[in-house]
């Protein structure tokens, strides 16, 4: 044999020792790589959150960019914005008041059965139910 066959020979058997050496070294930081990098649930979480992060910031600057543009229309639109407000809360107020008791008096009536002719009433009995007009009512 030559000295080059001798040489190759020598350093592919070097060759593969190495190769060997990396992928046991591989293998064994591997499984230390894999404690590193957190679980499913909790990589998911971080993907969201990140996500969410980067929509807010271009959001963000989408945002200021318009106002930039368009100081008119976005000071118009917060005056709109405001009015609508404004209008719920009176809405809300208005319907708040309506659903209040309502001061005044009641009488109970009896059941049909132990008023007796209960179709017929007599001009005093319509009369007494009316509520006397007060000096302040027109």
């Amino acid at each position: 044999m030559s000295k080059f066959t001798d040489i190759s020979d020598r350093a592919l058997e070097t060759a593969l020792d190495l190769v060997h050496q990396a992928g046991d070294g591989l293998r064994s930081a591997g499984s230390s790589v894999r404690d590193l990098v957190p679980s499913r649930r909790t990589r998911d979480r971080f993907i969201k959150n990140s996500a969410a992060l980067g929509a807010v910031r271009t959001g963000g600057k989408v945002a200021g960019n318009f106002v930039k543009r368009n100081p008119v229309a976005v000071g118009a639109a917060a005056a709109v914005g405001i009015g609508l407000i404004g209008y719920a809360v009176f809405r809300k107020y208005k319907q708040k008041q309506a659903t209040t008791a309502i001061e005044g008096s009641a009488r109970r009536l009896e059941p049909a059965t132990t008023r007796g002719n209960a179709g017929v009433r007599s001009r005093t009995a319509q009369q007494s139910r009316v509520a006397p007009k007060t000096p302040g009512e027109s």
